[in-house]
């Protein structure tokens, strides 16, 4: 009996050392960030990183160590600045702002991102950066769904390489609002742009729309809606594209890639294209492409510019 007791006891306390041992080892992957600490803390390779408050970066730059977690609680935010990942992920909820006016770069591997998360606005300004937030919150490395909330996002092309949105590979957006282009003068633009790149989706019940009514310039016609490149096993479902200045949506070939470089296995299906000045959809280069029970209409209604056809089959010449 007393051999027993002792046993008892040294097992006692080895669960009590494995506990503490746990317990210290979970302290030190988890870390809480104040506006004090955030330039000092960020220094340990995958560790939840806890945002439970307010942090104003000021203007300035972070980077999230390898492998590690923003975990947002209590309704806290980062503001003001650039967040550099680095095989980071996003612990939150799908109905909290995490982010107003931040810049999001680097590595990110987030399987379900959120529009809730940006600060968007919906009264005339561009929204243009929290857009490619949350594509840039994906990466071509791993499989990512993005999903865009009901409501009205105005938006404007970059003005040097005139794309509002790049997807990233192995990409689901979902798009349940509607994405105004803000008028320019630009000969061409692209408002989602999808070059090089596999697995991608995007569908919902939501809007793309262009600029044509209001177009700044009177020069090209290469405004697109949706521009496929080069690409791979591209679906587009169940969503608007109108008021284009060049087509709703352009499938075709990355100039600078080799003459193989065609786009292959692009499905439309139940996509609704009006108002293209050009074209509703033009097929330049590609294989394996499916248009399913789909609608184009009014195409050069506003602006019109040859061929004004509902679908154009043609190479560039």
């Amino acid at each position: 009996m007393k051999e027993l007791r002792i046993i008892m006891k040294t097992i006692s306390i080895l669960l009590v050392s494995l506990l503490l041992s746990c317990l210290q080892a979970y302290a030190a992957s988890t870390i809480n960030l104040t506006e004090t600490n955030i330039h000092t803390s960020l220094i340990s390779e995958n560790t939840d990183y806890v945002v439970s408050t307010s942090i104003n970066l000021k203007g300035n730059s972070i980077k999230i160590p390898k492998g590690s977690n923003l975990n947002f609680t209590n309704q806290g935010y980062f503001k003001n600045g650039t967040i550099y990942g680095n095989s980071s992920n996003i612990l939150a909820p799908n109905n909290q702002i995490l982010f107003e006016n931040i810049c999001i770069q680097g590595i990110w591997n987030c399987p379900q991102i959120y529009s809730s998360w940006m600060k968007f606005t919906e009264d005339g300004h561009n929204n243009r950066q929290c857009f490619q937030n949350l594509c840039n919150l994906s990466s071509d490395e791993c499989e990512s769904v993005i999903t865009i909330s009901q409501g009205h996002y105005n938006v404007s092309a970059d003005a040097n390489t005139h794309v509002v949105i790049n997807v990233n590979s192995h990409t689901k957006i979902h798009i349940d609002g509607t994405i105004q282009l803000l008028p320019n003068d630009f000969s061409s633009y692209s408002i989602i742009n999808i070059a090089n790149k596999q697995n991608v989706v995007l569908d919902g019940g939501g809007e793309i729309v262009g600029d044509v009514k209001h177009h700044k310039g009177s020069k090209g016609e290469w405004g697109m809606g949706i521009q496929i490149k080069s690409s791979r096993y591209v679906e587009i479902k169940n969503i608007s594209i109108s008021d284009c200045w060049g087509d709703c949506i352009y499938i075709g070939q990355q100039l600078d890639t080799n003459k193989d470089g065609y786009s292959s296995d692009i499905t439309i299906k139940n996509v609704k294209c009006a108002n293209g000045r050009r074209q509703g959809l033009s097929i330049i280069t590609g294989k394996n492409i499916i248009i399913e029970r789909c609608k184009f209409f009014n195409t050069g209604a506003i602006k019109s510019t040859p061929p004004s056809s509902g679908i154009d089959i043609e190479p560039n010449t």
